[in-house]
């Protein structure tokens, strides 16, 4: 299929429907380059900034990996704990509410965070985890942050010889996920700030009139999920207003791990519900968010795959419009250049699956009406979504 250099799903979808994103304006003086932040990390030490540093990683992992961490006290953040944070045990009626995409944390578990700005960081590794696991804490999970460029061999041998010598999973943060995560979260503020860069940086948000209104809507469904005065611990009501509460962060363009980790959120309450319903719509306005929001296509099909395989699943109308909507994106971002390397997708095989899907459904005799629908999704069915 011969490739058209057209707008990204995001930029096409932003001037389509621009009322769907956020109104506000971010405002900043000068912009910090990636290369400056780089240069800054890298001479974390020449320039002893430790305390800096440490503050900005713990910052970085209850944004990212877990809310509950709790700084060491002694002389240089982790000297006399042998960590720099860890975890603190709340109860899973909290946990289950937070939207931090990454967290996989349970009440039964105890995960240490080391940070370092050594330059030869393997032994300083290898030091650290033995020193945590010399504790005799029960750790279960080991972070180790450093300001330096760790190659993916190195980095994937280490935690492999650490889970090997200790059974304990170890994972490591380089430089780079610092970065990237930094810029592709908005979370420039908070470098600046436990950096002590200069404040021409900082980035000031200018409200929307829109935007206020889903502030204080958002405030309102949060409060709502966090209740412990809810009737029932989990119910519909509870995926429901997880649903809106991402909605309505996507629309707010919050940070990005913030946003997929609310859909997560709302995805994990509808698998403790067991409804497939639900959990249709969560992947499928996953799926709609990591295409028009992010350019993600590599996320998108795996959200069109989940959509697929639970329509396959619970064959119905209603269902198969969902994963027909995701089927012509799949289709028309094949025109993309940007998905040429990413996205390998037999789509005769997909027109197939489709229409088996549609055949089953009309053959249900419980519901007669899906006949009419089938042939109305058949006729339309192969329309690509176009760029206009």
């Amino acid at each position: 299929m011969n490739k058209r250099k057209l707008p990204t799903p995001s930029q096409f979808y932003r001037n389509l429907r621009p009322e769907f994103f956020s109104d506000s304006k971010i405002v900043a003086k000068v912009i910090l380059p990636r290369e400056q932040l780089d240069y800054e990390i890298s001479q974390i030490s020449i320039n002893l900034k430790h305390d800096s540093f440490a503050s900005l990683c713990k910052r970085l992992g209850e944004k990212l990996i877990s809310p509950n961490l709790i700084p060491q006290v002694g002389p240089t953040g982790g000297g006399d704990g042998k960590t720099d944070s860890e975890t603190y045990p709340v109860s899973n009626f909290i946990s289950d509410r937070w939207f931090v995409s990454s967290n996989k944390w349970n009440e039964d578990e105890n995960w240490a965070f080391a940070i370092s700005s050594v330059q030869k960081w393997k032994p300083k590794v290898i030091s650290d985890v033995k020193g945590i696991i010399g504790t005799g804490r029960g750790y279960t999970k080991i972070y180790f942050f450093s300001n330096q460029k760790i190659k993916d061999k190195d980095r994937k041998d280490t935690q492999d010889k650490i889970k090997k010598d200790y059974n304990v999973e170890l994972i490591i943060l380089d430089a780079e996920w610092i970065i990237e995560n930094v810029y592709n979260n908005g979370l420039l503020n908070i470098v600046i700030e436990t950096l002590n860069l200069s404040r021409t940086y900082l980035e000031e948000k200018i409200i929307g009139s829109n935007d206020a209104e889903r502030i204080k809507k958002l405030e309102e469904l949060e409060s709502k999920i966090n209740s412990p005065n809810r009737f029932f611990e989990i119910d519909f009501q509870l995926v429901e207003d997880c649903i809106e509460s991402a909605l309505t962060s996507r629309m707010l363009e919050l940070p990005k791990a913030e946003v997929i980790g609310k859909f997560e959120r709302a995805l994990k309450f509808a698998n403790k519900l067991n409804n497939i319903q639900l959990r249709i719509r969560v992947h499928y306005q996953l799926g709609w968010t990591l295409i028009y929001w992010y350019d993600d296509y590599k996320s998108f099909y795996n959200e069109f795959l989940m959509v697929k395989e639970l329509v396959n699943q619970e064959t119905n109308i209603n269902n198969i419009e969902f994963y027909l909507n995701l089927s012509n994106i799949l289709k028309t971002i094949s025109n993309v250049e940007e998905d040429n390397d990413v996205l390998l997708v037999d789509y005769e095989k997909e027109d197939h699956d489709l229409m088996s899907f549609l055949t089953n459904c009309s053959l249900n005799k419980n519901k007669p009406s899906n006949i009419s629908h089938e042939y109305n999704i058949k006729t339309n069915s192969f329309q690509k979504v176009k760029y206009i």
